[in-house]
């Protein structure tokens, strides 16, 4: 605590900068395996990364806040989340600007952050703006613009604005069907959002026609026991009891 204070009083960056490094280097990617180091670690990486006036290390900043975030995000906390994920925002635009492809994605992990907290004004706000962006940087065609639209999609999918919602998901899906194939991981997560649609606007016969393919698709590239799979069967049959009730 007396070092910290004479660095705070003497504005002498080179330490903190040095310890700033050191966490950059240490912090772990979050994953499961590595969690119980994160939580080690945390207290120190969060006040390395307050030192972000250390301007010669300050490059190691958004890097380390964004493993924090990782880590939050793997340990369902999303609101805790959010404080890296604007700091992480705040730098990128003032050192790249707002339309390089990091700052781009930094704005994408912020809106998403606040869609998974029910703040959907905000979440719509800024996913809208990432599209934007990423139409203008990257392309229509790129994988991370697509991406983009399935995330705008989920938005107005969650505040219940179906329309707008399947429109955006089946120009998602058919990018999603040239540029990445219809067998790709996020081509088939394309689909089921499509279906999902389709069934809460209580078009039963396409949600079903489609979650079969869905299903289909699952267990030939991910394998049966993949999560993904075993959702996939629980709204194919979730959707066919609709359709028995409605007969």
């Amino acid at each position: 605590m007396a070092t910290r204070q004479a660095l705070t009083q003497m504005q002498t960056f080179s330490f903190s900068g040095e310890a700033l490094r050191i966490m950059a280097d240490l912090f772990p990617n979050g994953t499961r395996e590595n969690r119980a180091s994160c939580e080690l670690y945390l207290p120190h990486a969060l006040k390395a990364a307050a030192w972000v006036n250390a301007k010669a290390y300050s490059s190691q900043t958004p890097p380390l806040l964004e493993r924090i975030d990782y880590y939050y995000w793997g340990q369902g906390r999303p609101n805790e989340a959010e404080q890296p994920e604007v700091q992480v925002l705040a730098l990128y635009k003032e050192v790249l600007g707002e339309k390089h492809p990091d700052t781009i994605l930094a704005m994408g992990n912020l809106a998403s952050t606040w869609n998974i907290q029910s703040r959907l004004p905000e979440a719509e706000q800024l996913k809208a703006q990432v599209l934007e962006l990423s139409k203008e940087v990257l392309g229509e065609k790129h994988p991370n613009t697509i991406t983009a639209m399935e995330n705008l999609a989920n938005v107005w999918y969650k505040q219940g604005w179906l329309d707008k919602a399947e429109q955006l998901e089946i120009q998602a899906l058919l990018l999603y069907k040239e540029v990445l194939g219809k067998k790709h991981p996020n081509t088939i997560l394309a689909m089921g959002n499509l279906a999902r649609t389709w069934d809460k606007q209580g078009r039963f016969d396409k949600a079903e026609q489609l979650q079969d393919q869905v299903l289909e698709f699952s267990k030939e590239v991910l394998g049966e026991k993949h999560p993904d799979t075993i959702l996939a069967l629980a709204s194919l049959e979730a959707t066919q009891r609709k359709q028995g009730c409605s007969s």
